[in-house]
């Protein structure tokens, strides 16, 4: 992160002039020894000014960096039927806290894409329309709850089909260049007695995508949720009110989904790798040019130049004494061996 100064830095630059100014026209008065001092430090005072001001990454507002934007619009539907409350996700905890958990990886993995929400119980709903901000599409996700059992109408797991062919053909037609990718989450358990219809119906506008499973053959019970906030109890099985009723993941429906939209089919668990479960196709990218409000334009370069000229400049100093050191070394050698000697090796 590049550090925002608190004093411009064009003030700093003047001032630092300013200085050198006043001690080079110092030095150039006092001449002599008292000169080449205030000359001296000077420079070394002007060299540990600019290393901290490198240190510091001052900058000037304005600053601009490139981004990677996939040209793609991601399209999860999520079920929140009250069968995404059973209690067969990891350690016993609700299905939808995988959910939640794999919706944040998906908006990592496409940074840069656009995304949309979709919702579905007995009706679905359009929670977040197609936008660039994945952190609006995450936050909306970590808020997801299944519908009230109080409310629960019995659910279908094609009860996003009509919703999400008017959304994908609505890109088609805005951004036909975008290629369009489709992430179902759910557990694929059908509780009404209607035959579910084919997601075929929307292969076409479907470039990629998977669909993910959650829950556990064995199945896991569900805790009752209504208004009052009394959610202890679980929902009881009709056949045996003494036990909770078990909600089982329907696979193969799961599997049917997959294969008519022309996507693949990940079995999700706490201890797998969400990153095996994306689709693994090529996606189309751009760079942009992404100016943000308050960023700043890094100086560095300048000061970088700056502080090699001032150690070019110490260099050549050290270098003219060194050399005139040995000058006079020379000269006091050669005068002492024309000196005469006595005989005792003394002149």
């Amino acid at each position: 992160m590049t550090w925002q100064p608190f004093v411009p830095a064009g003030w700093v630059f003047t001032a630092a002039g300013a200085l050198l100014a006043l001690i080079g026209l110092t030095a150039w008065r006092a001449r002599g020894r008292l000169g080449q001092q205030l000359l001296t430090a000077g420079r070394h005072g002007a060299m540990v000014a600019l290393g901290t001001l490198m240190v510091l990454q001052i900058g000037l507002p304005g600053g601009t960096a490139q981004r990677e934007e996939m040209e793609a619009d991601i399209f999860v539907v999520v079920d929140i039927s009250p069968s995404m409350v059973a209690e067969d996700w990891g350690d016993g905890q609700p299905r939808m806290d995988g959910v939640k958990a794999d919706i944040s990886a998906l908006t990592s993995h496409y940074a840069g894409s656009r995304f949309c929400l979709i919702t579905f119980e007995a009706v679905a709903q359009l929670r977040v329309p197609p936008t660039s901000d994945a952190g609006a599409v995450a936050a909306a996700a970590r808020t997801l709850t299944p519908v009230l059992t109080d409310y629960a109408a019995g659910s279908s797991i094609d009860s996003a089909l009509d919703l999400l062919e008017e959304t994908l053909e609505r890109a088609e037609e805005s951004h036909p260049e975008r290629a369009r990718l489709v992430y179902y989450l759910g557990d694929g358990e059908q509780t009404r007695s209607a035959e579910p219809k084919s997601f075929d119906q929307v292969a076409d506008l479907v470039d990629g995508g998977a669909v993910w499973g959650y829950g556990t053959a064995a199945g896991g019970p569900m805790k009752e949720r209504s208004l009052t906030g009394d959610d202890d109890d679980y929902i009881p099985d009709p056949q045996d009110k003494s036990q909770p009723a078990l909600s089982k993941i329907d696979e193969a429906a799961l599997e049917t989904i997959a294969s008519d939209l022309g996507v693949g089919y990940a079995h999700r668990t706490a201890g797998s790798d969400v990153d095996d479960a994306f689709w693994q196709g090529e996606l189309p990218t751009h760079v942009v040019d992404d100016t943000t409000e308050g960023a700043i334009r890094s100086l560095g370069w300048i000061l970088a130049l700056a502080l090699l000229v001032l150690v070019a400049w110490e260099v050549a100093v050290r270098a003219g004494a060194l050399a005139a050191l040995r000058a006079t070394y020379a000269s006091s050698r050669e005068a002492r061996s024309r000196v005469p000697r006595t005989e005792g090796g003394r002149p």
